[in-house]
């Protein structure tokens, strides 16, 4: 019984030991679990704090961009991008007043929004407001506390206004009247804004002013006109109707018509074109989208190939590189030119290396023209693609950059205007684009320049540029109603012309019509392009005069296999290169992101010295807190008291996260985006001094009126309203020896279409059988446009 009882009581004590040391494992358990759900809570919540605060002192600083146009023109709408933002680029919706004042600080006008949610803002300024020459732009953004401002002096420039001038015909003979017309509107509105004073004039073939040629007058709708009787002792030649403005309001306009003593047999076909002259040698101009060949990017490079006359030729070939001793040729790319000797290729050059073209076609030419070289400095391309855009579209392109952080501004002019900008920094990527779009106007149409310009220094450096167009969504349609059948020699003609917009809806307009032997336009080469395609194209490309049918640029058709559009894009591409010629100046650039970055600094700074007690306890607790409960749980395993995964896991876990926490909260500017984020544009004002107006100079032959001071008086002339001299030719039967052949049948400068659209036009055929061209150019409300319609002319065959 006694080894029986020494052989149980043992386990008492064995069993009370094992419990107790559960139990201070459980204890140990939950303590560790419990320091380290604390140490992470503490860690957390100090960074969290240190982030708001950090927020805090960010969103304190408001960055305020602006960008516009550097002037303002009367009549004429502009559009200036506001962008708010933290110091670090977040964007911050805000308040921002806009408000156009006198130079004394007279309110003209003021606005009061909100940017979205990105921070950003259109503000326009209307143009019907009364400016005087200077005014000053002031905005103001607020945000929370935070109030940022901006004022910057405008000029205000002038109406700027063009001019498109047309004679009856293109041919005369000695003893016939030319009748001509101008048609003066504002160059961006294109609207009929006052009567202007006008004078005309003739030059012979040697340039010297025909006697008694020379008149004034006032327009009427824009439209001035005249007529003259050509001396029968008149010299053959091609002669010049020259147009100016007395005050210098337009540029000076020419339109040029021959003289001839006798008259030309009608041609039964075109007279063969002086492409089929074998060129010999070809001359290719190349045009690199945007200005320059960029290094290290794919360009775009247009081309134009000319025979030895300076005439159209279509070329094929192959781009090549190298062929020197020490580096084989190689073939980079096949080239064809698609429309009147122009082409478009692509090419990623590298630098140092020189390209060229081998021409295959036409055959037999030796030389082998060269393009430009690459540029290894040049960071920047503007690369559109398709350059035709459709009415009321967003301008939609690409600037590739070689470089990231590069602040640029594209800016995009019509006529002279600027009417939409995008500032922009770029970014890396595989390719160096970077997509903009720049959202205009419904009412801006036409010829588009776009610049780019970096901000990086000031005055900003123009880097890259192109033309576009952009269809207008504002239109004139004139069709005519009555021909469509033929109709017999000597016959009366009553033909209706409707006038309607882009809507299809009639439209009131001022109409230019004349009737004219369409037999006339070959013998006399002419290439006048119609009013329309005068005012939004060839006015603003290089050597219009060299075109063959500008009009079809603006059509909807096709020549051969081109469309008009890709035809346009090719003519944009080669003939639109200026080099940054009147662009107005880069676009004004407010940019405050320098001053409070310094403020940014120094209140970090204080931040740093100024933190709580309690936030460098916890920074303490966090930073040393882990180390300690590592320790703690090595101490226990090390004791065997307790130890295993589940305690060294939320341990090493708890740690890493104080530790990480805690370097954080030590130094605040660790993981926070601080100023040196934001990439600064340099500030940019443009000067507000004007020059002089040139003084108005004589014009031979005309009376000078006296100085004129009332503003409603700055028609600045004396002369009357200009005459209209309208021809409705009343058909004469042909007696022996005599015929009546009148080329011009109806001419008719100032012909008003009412409110439902409609015009009449009534007239006689001549003798002669024939095809005669009617021709109508409309304007009214800011729109324009131009038609045509035939009749024919044929003897029965029952007489």
């Amino acid at each position: 019984m006694a080894d029986s009882t020494e052989s149980v009581s043992p386990q008492v004590p064995a069993k009370n030991g094992g419990n107790a040391g559960k139990s201070f494992a459980r204890t140990a358990n939950w303590t560790v679990g419990l320091a380290a759900a604390i140490l992470v809570m503490i860690s957390v919540g100090g960074y969290f704090y240190h982030r708001e605060q950090l927020a805090a002192l960010a969103t304190a600083h408001l960055r305020l961009i602006v960008t516009g146009p550097p002037a303002l023109q009367a009549g004429v709408p502009a559009e200036y991008t506001i962008s708010t933002s933290a110091i670090g680029g977040q964007p911050l919706p805000s308040q921002v007043e806009v408000a156009l004042l006198t130079p004394e600080g007279k309110r003209l006008k003021a606005y009061q929004e909100t940017t979205d949610e990105r921070g950003r803002l259109q503000v326009a300024i209307p143009g019907e407001l009364s400016l005087p020459p200077q005014v000053r732009l002031m905005i103001v953004a607020v945000h929370g506390d935070s109030r940022e401002e901006v004022e910057t002096p405008l000029a205000v420039d002038p109406v700027r206004y063009a001019t498109h001038a047309s004679t009856d015909k293109p041919l005369y003979q000695p003893g016939e009247t030319v009748y001509y017309r101008s048609l003066m509107l504002s160059r961006f509105g294109l609207a009929a804004e006052k009567p202007m004073p006008v004078y005309f004039e003739i030059l012979d073939p040697s340039g010297a002013v025909v006697p008694r040629s020379q008149q004034d007058c006032v327009t009427e709708r824009g439209v001035g006109n005249g007529a003259f009787t050509i001396p029968d002792e008149s010299a053959g030649g091609q002669y010049t109707l020259v147009v100016r403005s007395p005050q210098q309001a337009i540029p000076e306009e020419k339109q040029t018509f021959f003289i001839r003593r006798h008259r030309l047999a009608r041609p039964e076909k075109e007279l063969e074109s002086a492409r089929d002259i074998d060129p010999g040698k070809v001359d290719v101009t190349f045009y690199p989208e945007g200005g320059d060949l960029v290094a290290g990017l794919e360009n775009r490079v247009y081309f134009v190939g000319r025979n030895p006359l300076g005439k159209p030729v279509h070329v094929s070939g192959a781009i090549v590189a190298g062929g020197g001793p020490k580096s084989p040729e190689n073939e980079v790319g096949k080239v064809q030119t698609l429309h009147e000797g122009m082409g478009v290729f692509t090419i990623t050059p590298r630098a140092g290396e020189s390209y060229r073209l081998k021409i295959t076609s036409p055959a037999g030419v030796q030389n082998e023209p060269k393009l430009p070289e690459a540029s290894a400095e040049r960071k920047v391309l503007l690369t559109t693609g398709a350059g035709v855009f459709a009415p009321a579209a967003p301008l939609e392109f690409d600037i590739r950059a070689a470089k990231p952080g590069l602040p640029l501004v594209v800016a995009a002019y019509c006529r002279g205007v600027q009417v939409g900008e995008q500032p922009l920094v770029t970014k890396s990527s595989a390719t160096g684009g970077n997509p903009v779009a720049i959202p205009l106007d419904a009412a801006v149409g036409g010829v588009i320049r776009l610049a780019v310009y970096d901000y990086s220094a000031s005055p900003p450096q123009p880097v890259a540029e192109r033309l576009v167009y952009r269809r207008p969504a504002h239109r004139l349609n004139i069709r005519a109603v009555g021909p469509g059948r033929r109709y017999s020699p000597g016959e009366k003609v009553s033909i209706s012309l409707l006038v309607t917009n882009e809507k299809g809806e009639p439209a009131p307009a001022t109409l230019g019509v004349a009737v004219v032997d369409d037999a006339l336009f070959s013998p006399a080469n002419d290439r006048t392009p119609g009013m329309a395609t005068r005012l939004l194209l060839t006015g603003e490309i290089e050597k219009p005069e060299d075109l063959e049918k500008a009009d079809f640029y603006l059509s909807e058709g096709t020549k051969g296999d081109v469309p008009a559009a890709v035809a346009l894009d090719l003519l944009l591409g080669a003939r639109g290169w200026r080099r940054f010629a009147e662009l107005g100046g880069p676009p004004i650039m407010f940019d405050n992101i320098g001053r409070i970055r310094d403020d940014y600094e120094k209140r970090l700074v204080e931040y740093r010295a100024d933190r709580t007690k309690a936030l460098n306890t916890l920074t303490t607790a966090s930073f040393f807190g882990g180390l300690g409960l590592v320790l703690l749980v090595a101490m226990l395993g090390l004791m065997r008291i307790v130890s295993g995964m589940h305690l060294w896991i939320p341990a090493i876990g708890a740690t890493t996260c104080c530790l990480i926490v805690g370097a954080i909260l030590m130094d605040p500017g660790r993981l926070t985006p601080g100023p040196d984020v934001a990439v600064a544009f340099s500030p940019y004002h443009a000067t507000t001094a004007q020059p002089a107006a040139p003084a108005p100079q004589a014009v031979p032959g005309r009376r000078e009126a006296p100085e004129k001071t009332s503003k409603d008086e700055q028609v600045g002339d004396d002369s009357l309203p200009c005459i209209v001299r309208q021809y409705a030719h009343q058909h004469v039967a042909g007696q022996p020896g005599a015929s009546d052949l009148t080329e011009t049948l109806f001419w008719h400068p100032l012909l008003i279409a009412g409110p439902d659209g409609k015009a009449s036009i009534s007239f006689e055929l001549s003798d002669a059988a024939t095809t005669f061209r009617v021709l109508a150019d409309a304007h009214g409300d800011g729109r324009i446009g131009s038609g045509q319609a035939e009749i024919i002319s044929r003897i029965s065959s029952n007489q």
